[in-house]
């Protein structure tokens, strides 16, 4: 390859680094599979080509379109196909990124949707990104051509495919989805014998036919990227930068596995932060049980309720909070509002078998009697005083003066929409929350209690 025109390529568990070399020369650099910033600070090397295949989805945040658009802007041709780079390749195609292959056809025609299509559980680096799953899409394409070569019927494929998508993306593999699918065991042996010979691996065929574009584009020598958009630098963008900028590859992702626990432990937060994360799965894997998505409509519907409770009303102000939390990249934020949402629903739905269980969390963290001895004493205090059902006027404030101390008190802003505030506070309405604010405030003044 003409070292002027340096290419660069994210793979790991689809093509590895022979593949790539194979076809582009020993001259090309093989990357690990793309995460957030990974591109951007390529780009700081001035490739003349990047080509995605793999990248990451779940624990470390993917790889961030606007990243994309500024090195295409920056004059790179930036190339996807396969799996992560399937996905961006049909999401900013409009603004010029090349997709090719089948996987990235299927996702522009809209034909695919999910990004659990490509997802796959892998080994690590020092293993070869060996692969320990099978992407659902190469399930597609294996039982489309077992059904054109007689081995399944259509009502067998529509079986499979049934059972493969219900499986979480790690647990899948041929073995479970045969165990799992409502087919004739004539059929189950049929496939088990066609399988190792007729087997589809769209995704490596797919890369490969990538690799093969970049090759005969470096081979044309069209010259920079050239795009017809302008790149709008805002705010989350600068501070996106900076992050990338001070990050290494190493250091961010191992930040999160080690020191960032470090800093929870020192903080005394680690139990709770792991018993948050306890209650976290466990919502999520009843969401899965009870086969409750989050896509389209209701995770749309999710995000708007997530926005509201947490007063991120504003473009500006969610960019802001996304880029503070590690959610630089739509695709995270995707990810992370389809957990939310299921985990809201398995709020609701279980809200009243959660309240039975309150005293008991409380009693297993030693704060039980601590919270009931403070509840007689309340009301003790404010029957004493005629005070157990109190009016506004008792307190000698306002209504507004009332909630400015309550919010105060907690050591909190005063938000701009009370009704916001209610859902996280536990009142069902603002009446609700006005009686207990009352109730506090007149034992408070009268008791001068402690806590």
């Amino acid at each position: 390859m003409d070292a002027k025109a340096e290419v660069a390529v994210f793979a790991g568990p689809t093509v590895g680094r022979r593949d790539v070399e194979e076809i582009l020369g020993p001259g090309v650099r093989v990357l690990a599979p793309v995460a957030l910033g990974d591109l951007y600070r390529e780009c700081e090397r001035r490739p003349f080509a990047i080509g995605i295949v793999d990248g990451y989805f779940d624990r470390v945040p993917s790889v961030w379109h606007k990243e994309i658009l500024w090195a295409m802007t920056s004059g790179v041709h930036v190339f996807g196909a396969a799996s992560m780079g399937a996905l961006r390749a049909a999401e900013l195609e409009t603004y010029g990124m090349i997709g090719v292959g089948r996987i990235y056809e299927a996702f522009s025609a809209g034909m695919l949707e999910d990004d659990d299509e490509v997802a796959v559980a892998h080994a690590d680096e020092e293993s070869g990104y060996r692969c320990v799953s099978e992407a659902l899409v190469n399930v597609r394409f294996t039982l489309a051509a077992a059904r054109e070569e007689g081995i399944v019927e259509e009502s067998a494929v529509d079986a499979l495919l049934k059972a493969a998508k219900s499986l979480f993306y790690p647990e899948r593999t041929f073995p479970r989805i045969l165990a799992l699918a409502e087919i004739p065991a004539a059929t189950r042996r049929g496939l088990e014998a066609w399988l190792p010979h007729g087997r589809i691996d769209q995704k490596r065929r797919d890369a490969l036919a990538m690799l093969g574009a970049l090759r005969d584009l470096v081979a044309s020598n069209p010259g920079s990227k050239k795009v017809r958009y302008h790149f709008e630098r805002t705010d989350a963008w600068e501070k996106a930068r900076d992050q990338f900028r001070q990050r290494g590859r190493g250091e961010q992702r191992g930040l999160s596995n080690e020191r960032f626990l470090e800093e929870l432990k020192v903080a005394g937060k680690f139990g709770q932060a792991v018993n948050g994360g306890l209650s976290r799965f466990l919502a999520l894997e009843e969401a899965r049980r009870e086969g409750r998505g989050m896509e389209g409509d209701a995770r749309h519907t999710a995000l708007d309720a997530f926005r509201r409770e947490r007063e991120l009303l504003s473009q500006e102000d969610f960019d802001r909070w996304a880029v503070e939390q590690h959610l630089a990249s739509d695709d995270a934020i995707v990810a992370f509002m389809r957990e939310q949402g299921a985990i809201d629903w398995v709020r609701t739905v279980y809200a009243s078998d959660a309240m039975t269980r309150v005293e008991d969390w409380l009693r297993g963290r030693g704060e039980l009697g601590r919270w009931k001895t403070r509840a007689t004493a309340k009301a003790e205090v404010l029957r004493r005083l005629a005070l157990d059902e109190p009016e506004v006027s008792d307190s000698g404030l306002t209504r507004p003066q009332l909630i400015e101390w309550f919010f105060r008190r907690l050591g909190r802003d005063q938000p701009a929409s009370l009704d916001l505030a209610l859902t996280n506070l536990g009142f069902e309405s603002e009446e609700e929350l006005l009686r207990a604010v009352l109730r506090e405030y007149l034992y408070c003044r009268h008791s001068a209690p402690a806590s």
